[in-house]
């Protein structure tokens, strides 16, 4: 992910931006034209999580969309989003299953976001959201962070970048939950890395990544098979 946005950041071309990063909307669903984009990445947001990346951007009419995006590798054996899903399923039945490492989890860390722009930074409050009260804090940058992003909840969208599934895979991915009498819906929509090597313009800044990992044993893709004694090698 690093080496696609901050690629695409550094461009000095601002008309090479804008399409590169339509493109890779457009891959998650969207069919507006976007601009004005910003983009930030990689910091804690307290009780509400880490994130990877988010962009905002501005649609045509002047309404600035939230892009809450997270990416996920094989990491030398394959990335099984059902598995994951399944993981989450069975943690937020008691909040206690799979609690060690679940932060990880892709679907535990984008309800997180949700959460977030639903319910609030939640700083004053003795509220439980769902199973803890969470709240974001008051660090300086967190705070100016969420100001820039602060928006209508039910405008936002959720991103998962993550190897192509050997299955047949639904996209995007409904995912409902509750709180207390509440209930939260929001949809996350699937980009898979092997599409982005493959799309003529993105392509250029995420190659040289993949090819590394690649010759390292696939760190990134889902190109081993189950057997595949390479599987096994260190990187």
């Amino acid at each position: 992910m690093n080496a696609l946005f901050y690629g695409i950041a550094l461009n000095r071309d601002e008309k090479a931006v804008n399409a590169a990063m339509n493109v890779f909307l457009r891959m998650a669903g969207e069919t507006e034209t976007f601009h004005n984009f910003k983009l930030y990445s990689e910091f804690s947001l307290s009780g509400f999580g880490n994130l990877d990346f988010v962009i905002t951007a501005e649609n045509q009419l002047g309404e600035t969309i939230v892009f809450f995006i997270e990416a996920k590798a094989s990491a030398r054996k394959r990335y099984n989003l059902k598995e994951e899903e399944c993981r989450h399923e069975e943690y937020i039945k008691d909040h206690t299953k799979y609690a060690v490492g679940h932060s990880s989890n892709l679907f535990f860390q984008l309800k997180e976001k949700f959460l977030l722009l639903k319910y609030g930074p939640n700083n004053n409050s003795r509220i439980k959201i769902i199973d803890r009260r969470r709240k974001l804090g008051g660090n300086e940058i967190v705070c100016k962070f969420y100001k820039d992003i602060k928006s209508d909840w039910q405008n936002s969208r959720y991103i998962a970048v993550i190897p192509k599934q050997e299955d047949y895979q639904e996209n995007p991915v409904s995912m409902a939950f509750k709180n207390g009498d509440d209930s939260c819906e929001f949809d996350i929509h699937l980009i898979y890395w092997e599409d982005i090597k493959e799309n003529d313009i993105l392509k250029g800044y995420v190659v040289p990544t993949l090819d590394y990992n690649e010759a390292k044993k696939s760190q990134i893709l889902n190109n081993h098979r189950k057997g595949d004694k390479r599987e096994h090698q260190s990187a």
